[in-house]
């Protein structure tokens, strides 16, 4: 509710849609199905709950997520790679045909 009336607003103000943005600290575990555990701001699990947990938030409208790695445990560049190969391939870009427009699909924004 509190996104859909900031998207009324910007429109009603006249204005270009603005992105919504969440930080997500979070700890990425090695078993893709690992449950959750509440970390400060975030949570500790695999990649099938992180997945799930940002299709919930792009279902809601939040389309800018900042992944804090501040608490992960495991090598980052481990880390690095399960969420390119595990969770990255799930939120696939959409790109405007000029590099230096924003995509104008409320859902995600990305400059090139």
């Amino acid at each position: 509710r509190i996104v859909r009336s900031w998207r009324q607003a910007v429109k009603d103000a006249g204005l270009a849609p603005k992105p919504v943005m969440q930080p997500l600290y979070f700890d990425l575990v090695q078993k893709g199905s690992s449950k959750s555990h509440a970390l400060h701001l975030g949570f500790r699990s695999g990649s099938e709950y992180l997945v799930d947990y940002l299709k919930g938030l792009e279902a809601i409208g939040i389309n800018h997520v900042a992944l804090n790695l501040r608490f992960n445990q495991a090598d980052i560049e481990d880390t690095l790679h399960q969420l390119a190969e595990e969770v990255l391939p799930n939120f696939p870009l959409k790109f405007s045909h000029n590099s230096s427009e924003l995509c104008k699909d409320e859902t995600k924004e990305i400059a090139l």
